[in-house]
């Protein structure tokens, strides 16, 4: 989940199974992106969906009031939906980010939508000693 209107890079690519082209902030992203236009079960997906702030109860989140978007809004073969955001594994700890999440899942619950989760990079297991 990120602010609707990014000033950073995105990488731009056109998926099979995303109707639109996909504008990609990070490598995370990117990933995810890929991994789910090879997923079998997944019929199509959507990039970056704005989420509409105002229909949440936020009271109890410290959340400045801008547009956000959700990463990945999922349609299954089987005709449910679900929600994927893309997190790096070092942003979890932080208080924005924990407070975005907890955003957008209580969005997509409003919206009948149960099926919610995030998905972390890879552990970076390189400095690791053998």
């Amino acid at each position: 989940m990120r602010k609707q209107v990014q000033k950073e890079r995105c990488t731009k690519i056109m998926l099979t199974k995303c109707k639109a082209v996909c504008c990609l902030y990070d490598k995370v992203q990117l990933a995810i992106a890929k991994m789910l236009d090879a997923e079998p079960a997944i019929f199509q997906f959507e990039c970056n969906v704005p989420i509409l702030c105002n229909d949440i109860p936020a009271n109890d989140l410290n959340l400045p009031s801008e547009t956000y978007t959700t990463d990945f809004v999922l349609h299954y073969d089987d005709g449910h939906m679900a929600v994927r955001e893309a997190v790096f594994r070092s942003y979890l700890s932080r208080p924005s980010v924990a407070e975005k999440l907890e955003l957008s899942r209580r969005y997509w619950q409003q919206q009948g939508i149960s099926d919610w989760g995030i998905i972390i990079d890879k552990e970076d297991t390189s400095h690791e000693e053998s």
